[in-house]
Formats: structure tokens, C-alpha cells, sequence
């Protein structure tokens, strides 16, 4: 009975023995170890976690063409916008009521030759001039770059011009002078461009409307700023009866 009952507590021991020693293996190695070997990415089982958000700011610029803000380094400063009148003096401005549009009736010409011809020429009093009598001169690429807006000095220290024939218009009027002749040529596309810049700046400036835009033929008796000259385009002056001017501009 004695040797019966041992080989039965055997029997139990062994089949014991390998619980016991798995649950020792189990204790014996830490959770990390497995833990340890599952994938960084996050996949478990074949499941994928969950994506990097998108950036969607990138998508809509990339959709519609959209392109990034211009950037300037620390050293430079944006661009300012320029003034509605880069002509703008600085000195005391006259209170200007009239622009008064000329030619020089030569085909070329230049703020020096015009202020040379200015300075042999003498008033009603018998002296001479004090040079060039216009404010402005807006070159033809004789004498002067093609389109070229040069200020003279009766604007930068804004004084009368002596342009118009008649006292009130060259206390009051601006004098804007176009090299070429008009009675024989038109002005040309850059000329007129600029002009239509120039123009839109002292009428802006000073309060100046297209009814106080005037040929020079307007005030007094001559044919400038030539028949070729649109003016139309320009001024919507009368002459001394109320009747609008007609002028012929043809192409040459």
C-alpha cells in the first residue's frame, strides 16, 4: 500500500512539474520582452494605425495655383507704393487752375535746347526771359528719350510760366510741351502714354478738370499743339463761342 501510494505522488509530480516550470519561465522573462517585439509603426495583426494629418493649406495652394506670400529678408523692406503724383513739388504749391498743352513745332528738342532758345527771347517789357517757359516736357526720342517726363525749373520752385500768351493762364496754367510738330506728324503711342500719366496726376492732385484741359490755341490766336495732336482725347475745353473743337488726327 505504502509503495502504491508513492508511485501515485510520483505520478502527480510529474504531471505538476511542467505547469510549475512554465509559470517560472513566464515570471522569469518581463511583459517588455514581448511587448518589445511588436512593430514601432504601430502595426498589430495586420492593422494599420492611424495617418499623418494633411496638410490642407498645401493641398488648395497646389489646387487652385495659389502661390506662397512674398517674403523680404530682415535687411529689406517691402516695396512702398508709389504716389498718385511722383511730380509732386516740395516747395509751397501755387493753387494751378489749368493745364495748357503745347508742341515745340520743331521735330526735335530737349529741355536744354528749349531753354536755350527761351533765354533769347524777350517779354513786353523788352527783357529777356528767364529760360524755358514750359513746366513740362515730354520727349519724342529726339533730343529726349522717346516718352521721357522731364520737370523744369518754373515747377520745381512753382513759379508762373511763360507759355500761354496771356497773363491769367501762365500765372494759373500748367505748361506741358511735346517735342515734335504736330502740323506735319502725330505725336507718338510713348508720348501720349505719358502724357495720360502726367495729366491724370495733376488733375488729381489739383482738382483740374477736362474743361480746364486746353490747347494752346484755346487762349491764344496760333495752330499749337498742331492739328495732328488728339486733343480730343484729352480735354473737353470750348473755345471762346461754347463750340466744342474738332481736330483731325490721322495716321502716318
Amino acid at each position: 500500500m505504502t509503495i502504491a501510494f508513492s508511485q501515485k505522488r510520483i505520478s502527480a509530480l510529474a504531471v505538476l512539474f511542467p505547469v510549475v516550470m512554465f509559470l517560472v519561465v513566464m515570471l522569469a522573462h518581463p511583459v517588455q520582452e514581448v511587448s518589445a517585439q511588436l512593430p514601432r509603426s504601430g502595426t498589430i495583426a495586420g492593422h494599420q494605425g492611424p495617418p499623418a494629418p494633411i496638410d490642407m493649406t498645401r493641398v488648395m495652394n497646389s489646387r487652385f495655383g495659389k502661390s506662397r506670400p512674398q517674403q523680404f529678408p530682415l535687411e529689406q523692406k517691402a516695396p512702398e507704393k508709389s504716389s498718385p503724383n511722383p511730380w509732386k513739388p516740395k516747395v509751397k504749391e501755387r493753387k494751378w487752375k489749368y493745364i495748357v498743352l503745347h508742341h515745340t513745332a520743331t521735330s526735335q528738342g530737349s529741355v536744354a535746347s528749349i531753354h536755350r532758345a527761351h533765354s533769347q527771347r524777350l517779354d513786353s517789357r523788352g527783357k529777356p526771359w528767364r529760360g524755358i517757359g514750359y513746366h513740362f516736357v515730354i520727349g519724342n526720342g529726339h533730343g529726349m528719350k522717346d516718352g521721357q517726363i522731364e520737370q523744369t525749373f518754373r515747377w520745381i520752385d512753382q513759379i508762373e510760366g511763360a507759355h500761354a500768351g496771356n497773363a491769367n493762364y501762365n500765372n494759373w496754367g500748367i505748361g506741358i510741351c511735346l517735342v515734335g510738330n504736330f502740323d506735319k506728324t502725330k505725336p507718338t503711342p510713348k508720348q501720349l502714354d505719358a502724357l495720360t500719366a502726367l495729366l491724370i496726376a495733376l488733375k488729381e492732385n489739383y482738382g483740374i478738370d477736362s474743361k480746364h484741359v486746353l490747347a494752346h490755341k484755346t487762349v491764344k490766336s496760333t495752330h499749337c499743339p498742331g492739328r495732328y495732336f488728339p486733343l480730343h482725347l484729352f480735354s473737353q475745353a470750348k473755345n471762346p463761342c461754347g463750340i466744342h473743337y474738332h481736330y483731325r488726327y490721322r495716321w502716318r
